[in-house]
């Protein structure tokens, strides 16, 4: 199961740097998790919605069918993945 989470930065770096967490972090992070988004199975790669519109943006007024396919492409294979594909 994948899900997304949200949590204030410093509980995030004190999980990261310390061998411990205060006992508040704990309370904070079960919080977090009743409250995720839980991705669905399945789900298609996401990525940055801004990177896409910024794409398109720079593409405009080239899009007749064979551009179509080259700014698709570039989408595909330039935008930076925040969470790969699930394959299952």
């Amino acid at each position: 199961m994948k899900i997304v989470i949200d949590i204030p930065e410093e509980n995030y770096i004190s999980c990261l740097t310390s061998g411990y967490a205060r006992k508040s972090i704990y309370t904070d992070l079960v919080y977090a998790i009743r409250n995720g988004t839980q991705l669905p199975k399945g789900h298609g790669k996401l990525v940055d919605v801004e990177d896409v519109k910024d794409n398109i943006r720079k593409w405009k007024g080239y899009l007749d069918e064979d551009m179509m396919g080259r700014i698709n492409f570039a989408m595909d294979n330039h935008i930076p993945t925040i969470i790969d594909a699930d394959k299952e």
